[in-house]
């Protein structure tokens, strides 16, 4: 058991890892700020006046990164998550620019002066600045390719995880566990266990005191 504790924990570190290294990208020059969440009793704090929209589609959670370069150039990104990819299409639609440039990032995107939206799955990001410069568009480029591609990671990792750690044979192998038992085999493996205990006697040790000597 000792075993098998120390295996779940090392798996449980690895997809925490592997996960969270994917939630925002890490852009050359730029500082990131500690990541904030909102959900749907605090959505109010951070879009006051439009939360009520977002909360009618069944919205769950949002997360928002602060991207800063040298002091005086800020970007924003903002994920929110939905139930389904309709409910995120849901909002998507009502505020997508009709005049906009579609772009091809997940499912669905546009973008304008200083603004990049898109769908992606069950969420709706949006990324924006005042800035319009060339490193900032690439800047804003480069984080919603890496996020529109994150689905497709996320596969690659539970690929990964089932191919790595998710065997028992891997785990026999390493010694967390002491033996596989084919499906086939169950009945015989217990029934060779409850043999071998039938006749079980466990010696202990004489009794040195009847009491403690006080």
């Amino acid at each position: 058991m000792k075993k098998l504790k120390h295996f779940l924990f090392f798996v449980l570190i690895f997809i925490s890892y592997k996960i969270n290294a994917q939630t925002f990208p890490e852009i050359a020059g730029w500082k990131m700020a500690a990541m904030k969440s909102y959900n749907a009793d605090n959505l109010w704090d951070r879009i006051d006046g439009g939360a009520e929209g977002y909360l009618k589609f069944d919205f769950i959670d949002l997360q928002v990164e602060e991207y800063t370069l040298n002091d005086s150039v800020y970007l924003t990104v903002e994920v929110y998550k939905f139930k389904n990819q309709n409910c995120a299409f849901g909002i998507y639609s009502q505020e997508r620019q009709v005049k906009a440039e579609f772009i091809h990032f997940g499912t669905e995107g546009y973008k304008s002066k200083g603004l990049l939206n898109f769908l992606t799955e069950d969420k709706y990001v949006k990324i924006f600045s005042h800035d319009n410069s060339e490193q900032t568009v690439q800047a804003m480029n480069r984080i919603a390719k890496e996020i529109a591609e994150k689905p497709a990671k996320a596969t690659e990792l539970v690929a990964e995880y089932e191919e790595e750690l998710l065997n028992p044979y891997i785990a026999a192998d390493r010694g967390f566990i002491d033996a596989v038992i084919e499906p086939h085999t169950t009945r015989a493996q217990i029934t060779k266990a409850l043999a071998a205990l039938a006749n079980k006697r466990v010696d202990l040790p004489t009794r040195k005191h009847g009491n403690i000597p006080l």
